[in-house]
């Protein structure tokens, strides 16, 4: 089964053949364990043929002996094993075109006997993995970012994206250098509102505001709208019998207008209403303004939660039917 994983990346990358050469990795694509010392020890791995283990000859029938079913070839010390290996390889498939190698375990005398041996081929390394990652998303600027051990900082990486509007599937192709710590890789997803690594922070496009205090882009990454007390906007209506302050329900209309507005520039996460949403609980029509400039930001699929402040709940009687009914949980 782990052997089916190395074909099917084999094919994802367009590489002929693996040449597997840390026993470790041999021990677990195989099966089959031991300790070369010096000696050259390898499993090849093609992507539409059987693999095959190349050992040295005193090993070969403690090899076949083992868990590991498929073919097992040696080698004489004096004879010359990269020779050997073109050999059974282009018996196998021809020449290759891709030869991949686990860069890492192999020594610069062995890479440069197999690129001797394969003179015609490219390599590439096998010290990588695939990285696929599906789920729902309501944006199609969702990115993958991997953690990079050695920098210290997360990595946005170029993977490839299908998106049908509400679900997305990310694949990326990451080397494991500098991403893989205790048999582990640590891979974030960022719907495109959220936390930006600050390596990308100055990638943000500064915009000229009304207020000339505005705090720069660059210097925060995403950004919550605190709304209160819109009591007396709510309550303007024609022929409110209660309405004892000149508010303007416009002036609700625009808050909203302009959080939407700047969602995106200001990377607004969430917003929260501290209370007071309207002024008289009694009145129905100031629920029906404030559940009409709230409608506004469902329908944009924004974020927000709301308290119930003392004119929410009729002050001293703590009436919570009409909040619960525009406002509790749905």
């Amino acid at each position: 089964m782990n052997l089916d994983k190395l074909q099917n990346w084999l094919i994802s990358t367009n590489n002929d053949v693996a040449y597997i050469s840390d026993p470790i990795s041999i021990n677990y694509f195989t099966g089959y364990s031991m300790d070369p010392h010096e000696r050259i020890f390898a499993l090849l791995a093609f992507k539409d043929k059987a693999a095959f283990i190349f050992a040295p000859e005193l090993n070969v029938e403690e090899a076949k002996n083992s868990a590991w079913d498929g073919d097992v070839y040696g080698y004489l010390d004096h004879e010359n094993p990269w020779s050997k290996i073109a050999d059974l390889v282009n018996q196998r498939i021809g020449t290759p075109n891709n030869v991949a190698i686990e860069k890492a375990h192999l020594s610069v005398d062995r890479l440069e006997a197999l690129r001797i041996a394969f003179p015609d081929s490219s390599f590439t390394n096998k010290d990588a993995m695939k990285v696929h990652w599906e789920g729902e998303s309501n944006n199609a600027k969702t990115f993958m970012y991997v953690y990079n051990h050695t920098t210290q900082e997360w990595d946005l990486q170029d993977a490839q994206k299908i998106y049908d509007g509400s679900q997305i599937e990310l694949t990326a192709s990451i080397e494991l250098n500098d991403y893989l710590k205790d048999s582990s890789v640590r891979v974030m997803i960022q719907n495109g509102e959220g936390y930006t690594p600050p390596q990308y922070d100055s990638q943000t496009t500064r915009i000229t505001t009304s207020n000339e205090d505005d705090t720069p882009r660059e210097d925060y990454d995403f950004t919550f709208v605190v709304e209160s007390d819109t009591q007396y906007y709510n309550e303007d209506y024609d022929g409110n019998p209660e309405q004892d302050v000149d508010g303007s329900y416009q002036y609700q209309l625009d808050i909203h207008e302009w959080v939407l507005a700047n969602r995106e520039r200001m990377n607004i996460q969430y917003m929260f209403h501290d209370g007071d949403i309207i002024d008289d609980e009694h009145l129905e029509p100031e629920w029906e303004n404030a559940d009409k400039a709230y409608k506004m930001l469902d329908e944009a699929g924004m974020p927000y939660g709301v308290l119930a402040g003392n004119h929410d709940v009729g002050h001293l009687s703590g009436d919570y039917t009409s909040f619960s009914q525009y406002f509790g949980e749905e």
